[in-house]
């Protein structure tokens, strides 16, 4: 997703006309839009950084787990936080 947005904003941004005396509106819509992919843009990388977060936590848990079998509440523990997020 985050390809795309890159590639429809440097797609954008390349084809931006000139500002003239008057009539500006297609290079403010289109600076609008730039606006609005950069804040789409942040936010993939926002949600792609907690999902990154999210398994290497979990896979943490997991090796926890598996060094210790014999502890059970490493296997609820990684039950709770797969139910809290």
């Amino acid at each position: 997703m985050i390809n795309y947005i890159l590639t429809v904003k440097f797609y954008i941004s390349l084809n931006l006309p000139r500002k003239e005396d008057g009539n500006n509106f297609g290079v403010e819509v289109q600076s609008e839009i730039i606006s609005n992919l950069s804040d789409s843009l942040d936010s993939a990388r926002q949600v792609l950084s907690e999902m990154i977060t999210y398994f290497a936590t979990r896979a943490s848990y997991i090796v926890s787990s598996r060094q210790n079998p014999h502890i059970a509440d490493y296997m609820n523990g990684i039950a709770t936080y797969d139910n809290k997020e």
